[in-house]
């Protein structure tokens, strides 16, 4: 076809790039819940995360949850901090030494303490976006 340029090369490039894909987000947590031996029930409702939140982020690979969500999940599963990297970069996030919030989720990820409503707490407590819809006890 006149107008058409030559992908030959370009064509094979693209291919073996598309070849190292790795799995999305959703595809990623799917594995993990199942090696770790959890349900996704479990998880979703450890992470807070409501049951059409978590069927969007399962069904579909375009479905990226947003970096709150994508953390609570990773606390949800104990996933340490590598893992938890690893998972949110599925989603297009990172852990960043520049965002007070990020250190102080790190901070618990990096003790083994995976309690989302002392994390909550204390990203609320300083100001901060909590990572679900967590909300301070009206006795407070």
């Amino acid at each position: 076809m006149a107008g058409t340029p030559n992908m030959g090369g370009a064509k094979w490039a693209l291919d073996f790039l598309l070849k190292k894909m790795e799995l999305s987000f959703g595809e990623k947590l799917m594995k993990l819940i199942e090696e770790k031996g959890r349900t996704p029930a479990d998880v979703y409702n450890k992470a807070g995360v409501t049951r059409s939140t978590f069927s969007k982020i399962k069904a579909g690979n375009d479905y990226n949850p947003t970096k709150e969500t994508a953390l609570a999940l990773a606390i949800a599963l104990h996933l340490d901090l590598d893992e938890t990297a690893d998972l949110i970069k599925r989603a297009g996030y990172s852990l960043s030494h520049s965002s007070e919030s990020d250190l102080i989720v790190e901070f618990f990820i990096g003790r083994g303490v995976y309690n989302i409503d002392e994390i909550n707490y204390q990203l609320d407590f300083r100001g901060h976006k909590t990572l679900t819809n967590w909300r301070k006890s009206k006795d407070e």
